[in-house]
C-alpha cells in the first residue's frame, strides 16, 4: 500500500506544493535528499489512484532518494484495490502513471538531461502502453 502524504512529504525538505497536474495529479517539489542542495530538484507526485513518483532533476536515482528518507518502491504503489479502480495501460501501470513518466522523459530531454538506459526503458514501456489505448503521437 502506498504511502501516505504525510509520510512521504514528511521526510524532505523545503516542500513546495506546485498546481495540479492537467491529468489530476497532485504535484510538489522539494530538496532532493539523496544529495547536498539548496535548490527544488526533486519533483514529487501522487496520482489519483493514490501512487507517487519521485523524480531527481539532478541525476539521483529513485533508489537513491528511497534510500535517503527510509522507504521503498513498494511505499510508493497503490494498494491493489485503488489499481483495479484506474484503466490500466498495455505494461500493467496506470495511465496516469504512464503520461507521468513521458513527461518526465520529455523534459529532461528539453532540460538537456540525458537519459540513464532504465529511464529510456521506462519511456519506451510507457510509450508503447499509451500507444495501444491511442493516447501517444
Amino acid at each position: 500500500m502506498a504511502a501516505s502524504e504525510s509520510e512521504i512529504l514528511g521526510r524532505l525538505r523545503h516542500v513546495r506544493r506546485l498546481t495540479r497536474g492537467h491529468n489530476g495529479q497532485e504535484r510538489w517539489d522539494a530538496y532532493c535528499p539523496a544529495h547536498e542542495t539548496n535548490h527544488h530538484s526533486l519533483a514529487v507526485a501522487r496520482f489519483p489512484d493514490g501512487g507517487w513518483m519521485l523524480k531527481c532533476y539532478a541525476g539521483c536515482t529513485q533508489d537513491e532518494v528511497l534510500g535517503a528518507v527510509g522507504l521503498r518502491v513498494i511505499d510508493l504503489v497503490p494498494d491493489s484495490g485503488s489499481q483495479n479502480r484506474m484503466p490500466k495501460g498495455h505494461n500493467g501501470r496506470s495511465m496516469e502513471y504512464n503520461r507521468m513518466v513521458r513527461m518526465i522523459a520529455q523534459a529532461d530531454r528539453e532540460n538537456g538531461r540525458r537519459l540513464s538506459k532504465k529511464d529510456k526503458d521506462l519511456e519506451l514501456s510507457a510509450w508503447v502502453s499509451l500507444k495501444a489505448t491511442g493516447e501517444a503521437e
